[in-house]
């Protein structure tokens, strides 16, 4: 649920955040090469073998390039029931590495700050985020709270920043990158009748495109990544290469 947290009480601009579609940036490119060869082209025009063999191919390539989509990160330890909440950020760039585990991230005390980020094994730096207040159930007026525990209800907006933490949608998945390559070769069969072969290679390069870390938290397997994003129907994930004929006439 990406909606206000606890509008009744946390200010609206508490809750300023990227939007869950928010592509920042996106670039596509195609472009069709007709090799100079065969007839009507610029060599080997002349009907032959040659002809037969060189003549009547192009290609056609297209590009995408995009940057990735914001998701969530959670907090590993309980606060106020029904109340999402997000570890703050408490470093300047959650994409660099190294650094030391934050007071209150909840990490093991033995735990090592990666050295290296946005990889399939660790996508953000965990040392970059610390926990929101932890424990906070309320309890019963009259009620000795123990630990970190408040008497309800919680009415103090201040409180509810420490329950809530920071804002979600703040960190940026994996990025798209996609090379399809089509290739065609036009054959003369009668007059103007014409038989195309054609070749086309989705995802030349075989780039997978990630999905958003499957533990989205500041703990210690926090931004490993065991999943890639669909592509949607008839838009092959993996390298994927297809034959086709057409008989033009």
């Amino acid at each position: 649920d990406f909606g206000y947290r606890a509008p009744g009480i946390l200010p609206i601009s508490d809750e300023m955040r990227n939007s869950p579609f928010d592509v920042r940036d996106r670039a596509t490119f195609d472009g069709n090469y007709q090799l100079p060869f065969g007839t009507g082209r610029r060599y080997l025009s002349r009907k032959g073998i040659a002809n037969r063999i060189a003549g009547g191919w192009s290609t056609t390539a297209v590009f995408t390039g995009q940057t990735g989509s914001p998701f969530s990160l959670f907090a590993d330890i309980p606060t106020a029931n029904g109340l999402d909440n997000a570890p703050p950020l408490v470093k300047v760039n959650p994409f660099r590495g190294g650094g030391n585990p934050s007071l209150n991230s909840g990490l093991p005390s033995n735990y090592t700050c990666p050295a290296h980020v946005q990889t399939p094994q660790q996508w953000y730096n965990p040392c970059a985020f610390a926990n929101p207040r932890p424990g906070a159930d309320i309890v019963a007026p009259g009620t000795t709270p123990t630990g970190s525990q408040v008497v309800g209800p919680v009415t103090s907006p201040s409180l509810v920043r420490q329950f809530a933490g920071g804002p979600l949608l703040s960190v940026y998945g994996p990025s798209l990158v996609r090379f399809n390559l089509s290739i065609f070769k036009d054959m003369t069969v009668y007059h103007q009748q014409t038989l195309q072969f054609r070749t086309d290679i989705f995802n030349l390069f075989n780039h997978p495109w990630f999905a958003v870390p499957s533990y989205s938290n500041d703990g210690a397997f926090g931004g490993q990544i065991t999943s890639t994003r669909p592509t949607g129907n008839f838009n092959p994930g993996a390298r994927f290469v297809q034959f086709a004929m057409t008989y033009k006439f």
